[in-house]
């Protein structure tokens, strides 16, 4: 082979490595949800408020356990635009409609997993009394229903995801009194002060890095707070309000959805117990979802817990985690 052949051969060989190494992924993929099809998804919601007065033994305590099936038939789908239209059923029948329903991957991702703030909901505050910050609340952005269908691209799912889990991103700036300093909080300070966490099963940020492959399509996400959260609350001893640790603070968020795109399974759930003085408090939330109905969910339902269909309508779309927990807290 003469010289100029090799040399073109040479040249064509490295241009197809270039080429290959600056290929970013296809959206090539296959839906997992259909035209004309019905999918089923079973939901529920538990709330539990517990309040003693430890000094004479009064208490009050409020429960609730409802869930209900949700019929999706998808009427229209729409690839161009990536949207379809969802006619639903309630067990007794009820019909609504649900129109351009986004299954975008990339809208998805171009907000709530656009960075960690966006995803996390991080507030420290400033603790004179002990010249130190104090985390003061959290809670996971997520906005009510998880969506039941997604455009299965999961690498850019998983970029979300690296961006969401940034140990260097601010999530926090905590204004110093009578000092020109502020003091910037990071995401890999809040996870270093836990008393534990988890992220995919992973408890270090860098082994949890490591799951968010191409191809995975799970986020599963567990922070125990205990004693590390603070409530501030009125010392009538000292005639000042003051912020104290609370005992119990756990967050647990599961979202797992199909290789298609169909959500499989999801929960949001925290629980707080918190005594001071003489009184004693303790909250549970909970809101569940998966396909397959009722007899999916991991909390078990009976007959008398299911909730009729009208008075659900519009928690679905409305359920929101953090202002509970924000209007409950508030009023120990």
């Amino acid at each position: 082979m003469g010289k100029k052949n090799r040399l073109l051969l040479s040249v064509i060989f490295s241009s197809i490595l270039f080429i290959g190494s600056s290929i970013t992924p296809i959206d090539s993929y296959e839906l997992g949800f259909l035209l004309g099809e019905d999918y089923i998804f079973g939901l529920s919601f538990f709330e539990y408020y517990e309040d003693r007065d430890t000094s004479n033994g009064n208490y009050d305590i409020d429960e609730y356990r409802g869930g209900f099936e949700i019929t999706f038939n998808i009427t229209r789908l729409d690839l161009g635009s990536k949207v379809l239209d969802l006619a639903y059923y309630y067990p007794d029948g009820t019909l609504f409609t649900w129109t351009n329903f986004n299954f975008d991957m990339a809208i998805y991702t171009s907000y709530l997993l656009a960075d960690t703030n966006n995803f996390f909901d991080i507030d420290f505050r400033w603790n004179s009394a002990t010249d130190s910050v104090v985390l003061y609340d959290f809670d996971i952005n997520f906005g009510g229903d998880p969506r039941f269908f997604i455009e299965p691209i999961w690498w850019d799912f998983n970029l979300g995801l690296k961006s969401v889990f940034n140990g260097s991103t601010i999530v926090d700036v905590v204004d110093v009194p009578s000092s020109e300093t502020d003091i910037e909080i990071t995401f890999g300070y809040f996870l270093e002060i836990l008393s534990s966490y988890t992220i995919n099963n992973r408890n270090s940020l860098n082994n949890a890095l490591d799951q968010f492959t191409d191809n995975n399509t799970d986020l599963l996400l567990h922070f125990d707070l205990s004693n590390v959260i603070h409530n501030y609350v009125y010392d009538e001893d000292l005639g000042e309000s003051i912020y104290v640790p609370i005992e119990k603070f756990k967050v647990d968020f599961e979202l797992r959805y199909s290789d298609g795109g169909i959500l499989d399974y999801f929960i949001h759930r925290y629980e707080l117990a918190m005594s001071f003085e003489d009184d004693y408090t303790k909250i549970i939330d909970e809101y569940e979802v998966a396909y397959g109905g009722l007899k999916k969910l991991r909390t078990p339902l009976n007959l008398f817990s299911i909730i009729p269909a009208l008075l659900v309508s519009v928690l679905i779309m409305k359920y929101s985690l953090k202002k509970k927990k924000e209007k409950v807290i508030n009023e120990l």
